[in-house]
């Protein structure tokens, strides 16, 4: 049993429109959520075995403020722009290489892959996935390789929203 904890990035600020897409920070918002939603994580999950992130700043500052929850260190964060606007083939490929020590591991990305995922979990459908949330889920598996999304069941489905 393995088991992926996908986090779309917290609420990202678009007050400089000078600055790329990939460069925007964490807006208020985004600063309280994540968090905020981290120790929801903590609180439910005691140990990640590892954290992969999006190269985007406001995905890696949320993986970071994850990291700082669990006292991981954040020299550890294996960075991708893989992880950047794409889609569920690809993180399903990043997945397949994972190191078998690996137990857990938390991915930081983006919608729309974030949702598209999360919909392609068995018996679970959602609309949107919002900013912040945490999709947890288990998978059948032995090893990494193997890994497809039909294999997993979701354990936990968290959002800011629903703790207001």
């Amino acid at each position: 049993m393995k088991t992926l904890i996908f986090v779309r990035h917290a609420k990202s600020s678009w007050s400089n429109m000078q600055l790329s897409d990939h460069d925007r920070p964490l807006n208020d918002r985004g600063e309280r959520d994540a968090p905020f939603m981290a120790q929801q994580l903590v609180a439910r999950m005691n140990d990640i075995d590892a954290i992969v992130s999006s190269s985007a700043v406001r995905a890696l500052t949320t993986a970071q403020t994850f990291a700082n929850a669990y006292a991981y260190d954040q020299d550890k964060i294996v960075i991708t722009k893989a992880l950047y606007l794409t889609e569920p083939q690809t993180v399903q490929n990043i997945i397949r290489n994972f190191g078998p020590q690996l137990q857990s591991v938390a991915i930081f990305g983006h919608n729309p892959c974030t949702t598209s995922i999360a919909n392609m979990i068995p018996g679970f459908a959602v609309d949107n996935v919002p900013t912040a949330a945490v999709l947890m889920v288990e998978a059948e598996i032995e090893d990494w390789s193997s890994f497809d999304f039909s294999h997993c069941k979701v354990k936990e489905f968290l959002y800011p929203k629903q703790f207001v």
